[in-house]
């Protein structure tokens, strides 16, 4: 089994406001540089969450669960490209027979920007408070479920809002594994009531949504809703998103389709952008159109929200990744949430972390 020491320059990482923390990567004997050659846009993305993804095998076999000082991935920490800065991340599921999920906060996403991950440290196997109090979603995001639960009727948010969902369930529900990413939620084809309802507000707002299984009938799916009835569709068996306002009134269609035999089985993301009272459409990253009206309600929902529509609408039967965003996203970082997932593999690279020269503590301010 290959060690490697990586030594790390000393330097000040201010994150926020809080208290200060200290570490030291050269106490790590593995390190694994991930590269995002995949990410083709040229915007620079801020505080960007990317998907990594842990197997046995990466950086040419170099990369083994058993590496690990802790077996949940407890020694596991990420630095920026200077190897001195400590990022934020989320473990969504952590499986060493096979795919382990994290999501990383990148400061600065670009073509030619690269992070670092370290871990096997006996000293250090307690996972630091920021993997599980949100600070990953801590850049405009007002709720996120990754929906990689085994049980239960709540959905949990990973924000710190803790806005966690529920379900209509008279329509039932069930979860499972095969998700987008991990985990997911499945309702019945013949569940016209079920879905999962959450809340948030803002002027500028994002909605997205993984979804497989879309249902070929006439009635309407709802992405997104808002106290004003305004909302977005998948529409009926023409597969078409449409927008709606004023309790139903249709108001204008994009040209945004998806193709019915894909989606029975394929995971396929569907995005909302609202911002100065226009609603744009984006299918799988890429843009398809534009509503021309988008209200200023305070309930976000998908699937259903029984305060707005008696009878419920349920457009999928299966879901995943659900996020509600209290910014207007631009099309790279909506380009960019979908590549994460979807091509992973084209997205990031894996490889060894070059070793700076000089060593000394790393000082975290969280």
């Amino acid at each position: 089994m290959k060690k490697r020491m990586l030594a790390v320059i000393c330097a000040l990482a201010i994150i926020g406001a809080g208290v200060v923390q200290a570490a030291n990567f050269s106490s790590w004997q593995q390190n694994l540089q991930i590269t995002f050659s995949g990410y083709t846009q040229p915007e620079t993305l801020t505080n960007f969450p990317v998907l990594i993804v842990l197997a046995n095998g990466l950086d040419g076999g170099e990369f083994q669960y058993s590496q690990f000082a802790s077996s949940s991935g407890g020694d596991l920490r990420f630095s920026d490209s200077t190897q001195t800065n400590e990022l934020n991340y989320e473990i969504e599921i952590w499986n060493t027979n096979g795919n382990s999920y994290v999501w990383v906060q990148v400061p600065a996403l670009s073509s030619n920007s690269y992070i670092c991950a370290y871990w096997g440290n006996t000293n250090q196997t307690t996972p630091p408070a920021y993997t599980t109090n949100g600070a990953t979603w801590s850049s405009g995001f007002a709720t996120v479920y990754h929906m990689n639960q085994t049980s239960g009727g709540t959905v949990y948010d990973s924000t710190a809002n803790h806005n966690n969902g529920g379900f209509n369930s008279s329509g039932g529900y069930s979860w499972t594994n095969n998700g987008a990413a991990d985990g997911c939620v499945q309702f019945p084809a013949s569940g016209a009531n079920s879905g999962i309802t959450a809340g948030g507000s803002s002027i500028s707002w994002s909605v997205s949504a993984w979804f497989m299984g879309l249902l070929p009938t006439s009635s309407q799916r709802t992405l997104y809703l808002d106290q004003n009835g305004n909302d977005i569709n998948i529409g009926g068996g023409s597969s078409v998103v449409e927008c709606y306002g004023g309790y139903g009134q249709h108001v204008s269609s994009p040209n945004v389709t998806i193709t019915p035999a894909s989606s029975s089985n394929q995971w396929q993301q569907l995005t909302a952008v609202g911002t100065g009272g226009n609603t744009l459409i984006y299918v799988n990253g890429v843009y398809g159109g534009t509503c021309a009206t988008e209200g200023s309600g305070s309930t976000r929902s998908i699937g259903f929200d029984s305060s707005l529509w008696q009878g419920g609408r349920q457009w999928a039967t299966s879901l995943d990744e659900f996020r509600i965003e209290s910014a207007a996203r631009s099309a790279n970082w909506v380009w960019a949430s979908y590549m994460t997932m979807a091509s992973n593999s084209v997205f990031s690279s894996y490889g060894a972390a070059p070793a700076p020269a000089l060593t000394g503590p790393v000082i975290r301010i969280k």
